[in-house]
């Protein structure tokens, strides 16, 4: 197992289902040796093939989701995160967001009004939590 999916594992410890919106900073064929489920919403259907995962090619099929573990945003899908907020509080999922600049203020913004901050920042993504 790679370093990055090590640190997934204990970061996140669940390995229930994930959620993907972009390519998982480009370590989705990781995220699959880890969740028993990878849904990914993405403009193109992803190059890895395998059979635990799911391409959704709208974001609005997402509410029907349920125990999602984790959630991956890559930084150019950040403007996704609006639609994401149900999902994540409704199954208390981490949130991994790619980049390490976590005091960005819209981003900051949407998770500190429900009780969530940032845990970790790692080398390529930062961690977010429910602290309250």
């Amino acid at each position: 197992m790679a370093k990055f999916a090590k640190r997934l594992k204990k970061l996140s410890g669940y390995t229930e289902n994930a959620l993907v919106v972009g390519t998982a900073f480009g370590n989705l064929d990781q995220l699959l040796e880890i969740y028993i489920n990878v849904f990914v919403i993405n403009d193109e259907p992803p190059s890895v093939k395998a059979r635990n995962l799911i391409y959704k090619e709208n974001i609005d099929t997402i509410h029907s989701l349920t125990q999602i573990g984790g959630i991956f945003v890559d930084l150019d899908k950040i403007d996704k995160l609006e639609y994401l907020e149900s999902c994540w509080n409704r199954n208390k999922s981490t949130v991994f967001v790619e980049g390490n600049d976590y005091k960005n203020i819209h981003l900051s913004k949407i998770f500190y009004q429900t009780g969530w901050g940032c845990t970790s920042n790692q080398e390529i993504y930062h961690v977010w939590e429910k602290i309250k």
